[in-house]
C-alpha cells in the first residue's frame, strides 16, 4: 500500500533521504508503510529536540544495516537521557508556575472576600 503525503521544508530532508519514496509532483510524495514508520521515528526525534545533524547521522547509520546497531542504540539512549533531563527541568519549572498560580488565586480570593484594594505580591 502506498500513502501520498506532502512533506515540505528542508528540515524533513533526513526523513525523505531515508525513505524510498517517489516524488509525484509539486512536493507530493508517495510513501510505503515502512517509509511511514521511519518518518514517524524521524518526526519523533525532531519533535523531542534531536538536532537535524544528529538525525542525519542516525539515518546514515541506519542505511548501513545491522553492523551499526550499537551506534544507533547509543544515539537513542543519549537522546533519551537528554529528553528525560529536559522533562525533569520542565517539571520543576511547572511546579514554580503552579505555586505562583496558587498564590495569585489565594490573593485574589482574599481580595474578593475583604473588598480591600491591595497590590498583589509578585
Amino acid at each position: 500500500m502506498k500513502i501520498f503525503a506532502y512533506v515540505g521544508g528542508r528540515e524533513w530532508e533526513p526523513a525523505c533521504y531515508l525513505c524510498r519514496q517517489k516524488t509525484i509532483c509539486g512536493g507530493v510524495r508517495r510513501f510505503s508503510e515502512e517509509d511511514l514508520e521511519w518518518l514517524g521515528l524521524v518526526f519523533c526525534l525532531k519533535n523531542t529536540g534531536m538536532p537535524i545533524k544528529k538525525i542525519r547521522e542516525f539515518v546514515d547509520l541506519s542505511r548501513r544495516a545491522e553492523q551499526t546497531l550499537p551506534q544507533r542504540c547509543e544515539i537513542l539512549m543519549a537522546h533519551k537521557r537528554d529528553v528525560e533531563g529536559r522533562i525533569a527541568s520542565m517539571k520543576k519549572q511547572l511546579a514554580k508556575v503552579n505555586q505562583k498560580i496558587q498564590c495569585f488565586s489565594s490573593q485574589s480570593k482574599a481580595f474578593c472576600v475583604s473588598g480591600k484594594t491591595q497590590r498583589p505580591l509578585v
